[in-house]
């Protein structure tokens, strides 16, 4: 097999499946390589997901499990790569993009995902070092897992392994687990599947950066982590867009915006966002009554991350005065991150909610307005300056604001607010806006004294 062919979708078996939110999940195998270990095995699939007549996502996925597992469950495991929940199946899942760029490596035992990461990584070793089987051939197709790493020169070999990392509740590393896969040499060929594990003080592992055993990582827009310089990967908003516009169709969102809108005239009602089940995939939400503390200009929310009331991943909000998003607004999801019952789901749990909060206010004329953060970091230091002296990083909000509606001429204070929150906390957060009578939300872009829709042709 020559290695322009490594990704060419075999469509002879393409399999289509009924998911249990009525969308359809299209799977299609990928040729796949011969491995070293016999400890384990993988399958490999192109995974779609169509929706409404539209392909909504799609990626690349690999499942890592004991040989006799993968052929036992390897019907049913496509249309469960992104659950929470795999039954029956103890191993490794690994997604990427349609780049083959790395997305994320998640671990099961038991059918339960396992607090913890994985992802392929590589070790090098001279050619000096270790004898080389007669019979690597060139025809194997070339392997590279992770895109960002840079094949060694025609004088060293890469071995490449499977790591797999759990962590404690509080993020400590409890493990790291290598399995040797197979190994790369000079012109990119794939050893035959001969040797074995390679073992000795020669053997090192190399982050994305080239840095020994260090902490960068593949993602989907390239290294980040570790030395890399880069804290996070920033998300297409128009690819966000339309995760967020699945979610405000959900029929207990829209009546509560409803009702949170007739209500919030002249004091804030709200409700929280409480999805029935976290972790990857689509979920439903639990209902929830909106109400009032009877404020002017606050809300006052609960946090719940249980089964019996469902996992608080948003609220949302009247604004009855007609203005836009507050800094009190963007800061709401960092009074969670250390609620007890989040912290005691794990460092997944975490994750899924840093990766899915967002708070979402209204306007009396039914204009709403949509806040997720991107980077948590620079907004955690944003915090700490409005801490300091909330009266005054509000009264700089507030002038903010006047200078939108001096320099354009206009009374409308929610696009002035947004405006006003874009300037003090920049790319630490996105704003989506829905216009009267639409549950559609667009991306924001701030443009000198603007404000206006992001052009998203998908």
């Amino acid at each position: 097999m020559k290695s322009s062919e490594a990704t060419k979708p075999m469509w002879a078996d393409a399999l289509q499946q009924k998911l249990a939110d009525g969308s359809t999940l299209l799977s299609v195998s990928i040729p796949e390589y011969k491995i070293a270990s016999t400890q384990l095995n993988y399958i490999r699939k192109y995974v779609f997901i169509e929706n409404g007549g539209k392909i909504i996502s799609g990626n690349i996925v690999e499942f890592f499990a004991k040989p006799e597992a993968l052929e036992r469950e390897k019907d049913k495991l496509p249309a469960q790569f992104n659950q929470s929940k795999i039954e029956n199946f103890t191993g490794t899942v690994l997604l990427y993009d349609l780049q083959y760029k790395y997305v994320n490596g998640r671990i099961y035992k038991d059918g339960k995902l396992v607090n913890g990461s994985a992802q392929i990584t590589q070790g090098k070793k001279s050619l000096t070092d270790q004898k080389v089987s007669n019979n690597m051939s060139t025809e194997e197709p070339t392997i590279r897992y992770a895109s960002n790493v840079t094949m060694m020169a025609e004088t060293q070999c890469i071995n490449w392994y499977l790591v797999t990392t759990t962590f404690d509740g509080n993020g400590g590393i409890i493990s790291v687990e290598k399995e040797f896969l197979y190994m790369t040499c000079g012109d990119g060929g794939s050893g035959g599947g001969g040797g074995g594990q390679p073992g000795g003080d020669t053997n090192v592992t190399v982050d994305c950066m080239g840095v020994l055993n260090g902490l960068a990582y593949g993602s989907p827009c390239g290294c980040i982590g570790g030395t890399s310089g880069v804290a996070y990967c920033p998300r297409d908003p128009c690819a966000r867009k339309n995760a967020i516009n699945l979610r405000t169709a959900q029929p207990n969102i829209v009546a509560n915006k409803a009702t949170i809108i007739s209500n919030s005239s002249t004091v804030e009602w709200g409700a929280e966002q409480n999805v029935n089940a976290w972790g990857a995939g689509s979920f439903g939400y639990n209902p929830v009554t909106p109400r009032t503390n009877t404020a002017t200009n606050s809300f006052t929310s609960s946090f719940h991350w249980n089964n019996v009331d469902g996992y608080t991943t948003g609220i949302a909000h009247g604004h009855p005065g007609g203005t836009g998003p507050s800094p009190r607004d963007a800061f709401w999801g960092l009074g969670n991150l250390n609620n007890p019952a989040l912290l005691a789901a794990g460092q997944s749990a975490v994750n899924y909610y840093k990766e899915e909060v967002e708070v979402t206010t209204y306007l009396p004329d039914g204009t709403g307005y949509l806040i997720e953060v991107e980077d948590w970091a620079a907004l955690q230091a944003e915090y700490n300056i409005f801490l300091q002296d909330p009266d005054a990083y509000n009264s700089t909000y507030v002038s903010e604001a006047q200078n939108y509606l001096f320099a354009n001429n206009s009374t409308n204070v929610g696009d002035a607010g947004v405006w006003a929150l874009m300037s003090k906390l920049g790319s630490a957060i996105r704003i989506y806006k829905s216009e009267p009578g639409s549950n559609t939300f667009m991306p924001l872009e701030k443009i000198g004294f603007s404000v206006t829709d992001k052009p998203c042709v998908y």
